[in-house]
């Protein structure tokens, strides 16, 4: 039976929708984004927040990075260089922005490229990625293990893999097989509507914790996959979230 609300796109169908997109973005659109409190845009802005508390200097990698809003807003919230940044997405309109965006951002290693994420990922150094951010970029993705596979090879032993996306192409219990299979911890985190608001439900069973209320769009889901102990986890999620 099919499950998905549309037919997912080729590649060539998603580049052309991609960069169709892209092409009339401005500089109010990035910084609007970056910006974000009550969207979904918000939403990822929130997660973001969330990982600028865990490293000194991360080498941060931003697959689908769309106009690179979300790494900027990261770089924006910390006190020390990062390592290194990549900004890959498949849009030549996106990146073309996204180089003129972070034009005055010194950091030594940077790297705006316009790629298949899987073909970049397979030449880049093993272990050498600390946080990976993959907002609204998964459901497009067409063979998904692959690409997990590929990226557990770059990340750092203290690695942070962070996911907030829609089901479009997919169920959450498919997900998560192939993160379990790939990673050792990776934590799923539901996002429901409540009336007007959104709420993030999770557990680490047995126990149910409530995280966070939003009052706009959200994402359908968020996975944190990390090797950090689940105690810790917990604790950075409380001081986050003030659990």
């Amino acid at each position: 039976m099919n499950i998905n609300k549309r037919e997912q796109l080729s590649p060539t169908e998603k580049v052309l929708q991609m960069n169709k997109k892209y092409s009339n973005s401005s500089l109010e659109n990035f910084q609007r984004n970056t910006n974000s409190e009550g969207d979904v845009q918000g939403w990822r802005n929130n997660l973001v927040d969330f990982s600028s508390h865990i490293y000194k200097n991360p080498s941060l990698l931003d697959l689908g990075c769309g106009l690179g809003d979300k790494s900027y807003r990261f770089i924006n919230k910390k006190d020390k260089k990062l390592d290194s940044l990549h900004l890959i997405d498949f849009s030549n309109e996106s990146i073309d922005f996204a180089i003129d965006a972070f034009k005055k951002i010194n950091i030594n290693n940077k790297y705006i490229v316009v790629s298949d994420a899987n073909k970049y990922l397979k030449k880049l150094k093993d272990n050498s990625i600390n946080l990976v951010f993959m907002f609204g970029f998964l459901h497009e993705v067409h063979g998904r293990k692959d690409l997990l596979m590929n990226l557990k090879t770059v990340v750092k032993e203290n690695y942070l893999i962070i996911i907030s996306d829609n089901l479009l192409h997919f169920k959450l219990k498919i997900l998560k097989r192939e993160l379990n299979s790939v990673f050792e911890n990776s934590y799923f985190f539901k996002v429901q509507k409540l009336v007007k608001d959104y709420k993030i439900l999770y557990s680490f069973n047995p126990i149910m914790i409530k995280v966070i209320k939003h009052t706009g769009r959200a994402d359908k889901f968020f996975t944190i996959t990390t090797n950090y102990p689940k105690y810790k986890l917990k604790n950075l999620l409380r001081l986050q979230y003030k659990l």
